[in-house]
């Protein structure tokens, strides 16, 4: 008899031990839990990522009711050619790199393709620039410009560099997108080298900003 109780309470104790370890595991876990959803990193919520306004200049202010749509950082040469020692624009040919990113906040541009090369820049046989950009950047279009505006490159006395300029949609070429204005600003290089003999081409970079 006395073993039968004996057997009966440490069957009990154990039953006790058992319910015990499972509510410090159970506690474990909500606490493990909590723990990973404090620490968790939220979700990146897409926005719409639109760049600071454009550097400071005289030229004309964009359209009304239009926005930067995309940055970009050409890279390429302006090309000339020398008549009687004179230069002579033929245009230029650069490369273009999506730069949206260098000009938004940081949680913002995330959702960007930074640096990604997403296009060209190079004039037609009737000397018109045109900028063709693919479907990597937000904003695939092809901008045939015509100069609308030009001023001094700021400091261009000590670093010689081609004029920032304001480019309209050229009325004689194709524009597909909508791009509506574009800008030229903060560049480097690109004006012709003195004497001026054969052909020359210079390098040159330059930020353009499109605004639709």
């Amino acid at each position: 008899m006395t073993s039968t109780i004996l057997q009966a309470r440490l069957f009990l104790h154990s039953i006790q031990f058992t319910v015990f370890n499972m509510q410090v595991l159970s506690f474990v876990l909500i606490l493990w839990t909590l723990l990973e959803a404090a620490h968790a990193v939220p979700p990146v919520v897409p926005a719409v990522c639109t760049p600071a306004p454009l550097p400071s200049s005289c030229l004309p202010d964009p359209p009304p009711g239009t926005s930067a749509k995309l940055v970009a950082l050409g890279v390429g040469t302006q090309n000339y050619s020398c008549v009687a020692s004179v230069p002579v624009s033929r245009g230029a040919v650069a490369s273009l790199f999506n730069v949206t990113s260098r000009h938004v906040s940081p949680r913002c541009a995330v959702s960007q393709a930074h640096e990604l090369k997403i296009g060209r820049h190079y004039f037609t046989q009737d000397l018109v620039p045109t900028f063709d950009v693919g479907g990597s950047a937000q904003l695939p279009f092809t901008f045939s410009a015509a100069k609308a505006a030009a001023v001094p490159a700021p400091g261009s006395n000590s670093v010689r560099a081609v004029d920032w300029l304001y480019l309209l949609p050229h009325t004689g070429a194709p524009n597909v997108g909508a791009v509506r204005a574009a800008y030229r600003v903060r560049t480097t290089g690109g004006l012709p080298v003195s004497p001026c003999v054969g052909e020359q081409q210079v390098a040159y970079t330059a930020e353009y900003w499109f605004f639709g």
